[in-house]
């Protein structure tokens, strides 16, 4: 007696198949869309340290590679004397030895802008990308390929 396992080796081919298209479709889309950005370099724009929430002055998109130092021009560290947003471009300063509520804090940083579609394209698959939701549809995907096959199987017979 021998059994067909084609279909599961097909199922499996074609989850990873598909897998490596979403993979490079999003990884490209991001790619693409950076290469497209408009930077713009604000240098020594002030701001007040305070534990709410400040928008920084420069429109954009995406806010990266800041620098931010305190009234006495020492480096602050991000994840530790503050936080950036780099989606809404909001910042907020943490209670550190660094830092001093109601003191001025200057920042650089690139204000990024996306044309149109980019924009679109590089929030939507950036999210997508960076809280790792692609692995469990890419599982949820590999679980129905691999039903369908075990279904097909079935009502075909898997004995040869």
């Amino acid at each position: 007696m021998v059994t067909n396992t084609d279909s599961g080796a097909g199922g499996v081919m074609l989850l990873v198949v598909l897998g490596l298209l979403l993979v490079v479709g999003v990884m490209g889309s991001s790619v693409v869309a950076e290469d497209a950005a408009d930077r713009d370099r604000i240098e020594g724009e002030t701001l007040t340290q305070s534990g709410d929430p400040q928008p920084l002055a420069a429109a954009g998109d995406r806010y990266e590679n800041e620098l931010v130092e305190n009234h006495e021009g020492v480096t602050l560290e991000a994840g530790t004397d503050y936080t950036l947003d780099s989606d809404t471009g909001e910042i907020v300063f943490m209670d550190t030895a660094d830092t001093e509520d109601g003191a001025e804090a200057t920042i650089e940083y690139d204000a990024v802008g996306f044309p149109g579609q980019a924009a679109w394209m590089v929030t939507t698959f950036g999210v997508i990308w960076e809280t790792t939701i692609v692995l469990p549809l890419i599982a949820a995907l590999g679980a129905i390929l691999a039903g369908l096959a075990m279904l097909q199987q079935t009502t075909r017979g898997s004995v040869i």
